[in-house]
């Protein structure tokens, strides 16, 4: 009874035990397939897989500007990617490892490497936190005392075009629409529209008559500039917004960085024994 008992327990066990493997290799299976659904195999080059998170990798590299969506530039990506397969496997053929020349290339490619990462950590320490918002405070200050406007403008080529359409503006026309007519400049279709702008970013015979202008108010005299005679509209002025600090970090890093790159090649110039010649190799005193 009790060795009857023990055999049938055993049997258990083992169906359990058989059942268990083949629900971990199910479910596994299923991983693996929900895995490939969701990193499907967009191209296959001589039996080797190119998987859909392959062309998105290279995708998150591109500028995020670029005048073409996903959609479009995925095949384009995928042909580049077909091309390097082809290309990565005829270069392995060829067993350029020793060919002198690769040496070379890649001796500089390494002092190159090796060079840019001494001075990006250079920089890196010689920024602090405290001096990035320090000239923050700065760019800030300066933004921030700054007016911009928002205006619109009429191009013509001569004054007395430009005094016709201020009499039409006087006798009640649209600004926009006269600058959709008559305008020359590109941005005519568009109503004349200028957006914001400050003073030191148009032209200075520009700037002075338009900002002389109260909001809503127009130009009654033609200004005139190296582009021609205006007819300007203000639209809106206000104190210009300071950008936030996360914003134009990476570019105040950028240009301290600089200060501390060119300080450190300073101080190695001086402390260093440095003869020079001439190009005939004639000695410089």
């Amino acid at each position: 009874m009790s060795a009857r008992i023990t055999r049938f327990s055993l049997a258990v066990l083992l169906s359990v035990a058989v059942l268990g493997l083949a629900f971990t290799a199910h479910r596994a299976s299923a991983e693996k397939a929900d895995a490939s659904n969701k990193n499907p195999t967009v191209a296959i080059v001589n039996g080797e897989e190119i998987k859909r998170n392959d062309v998105m990798t290279i995708m998150k590299d591109l500028p995020p500007n670029m005048p073409v969506s996903a959609e479009q530039i995925f095949p384009m990506l995928i042909d580049q990617m077909i091309t390097d397969r082809l290309l990565k496997a005829e270069v392995s053929k060829a067993k350029l490892e020793n060919d002198p020349e690769v040496k070379e290339r890649l001796a500089s490619a390494h002092d190159q490497i090796l060079k840019a990462v001494y001075l990006e950590r250079k920089v890196k320490s010689g920024v602090s936190d405290k001096e990035v918002k320090a000239e923050y405070a700065k760019l800030k200050k300066e933004l921030g005392e700054k007016m911009e406007m928002h205006a619109r403008h009429i191009l013509v080529p001569n004054k007395d075009e430009a005094i016709e359409l201020i009499k039409q503006l006087d006798a009640g026309g649209d600004f926009a629409a006269l600058a959709k007519e008559h305008s020359k400049d590109p941005g005519a279709a568009n109503g004349g529209d200028l957006g914001y702008f400050t003073k030191e970013e148009m032209v200075p015979e520009f700037s002075k008559a338009a900002f002389a202008l109260k909001k809503g108010a127009y130009s009654k005299e033609p200004v005139q500039t190296q582009f021609g005679w205006h007819v300007v509209k203000v639209e809106d002025l206000r104190k210009r917004e300071a950008p936030k600090l996360e914003e134009v970090s990476d570019q105040i890093k950028g240009k301290l960085g600089q200060k501390v790159l060119e300080q450190y090649v300073q101080n190695l110039r001086k402390t260093a024994e440095i003869k020079r010649f001439t190009f005939d190799g004639e000695p410089l005193n």
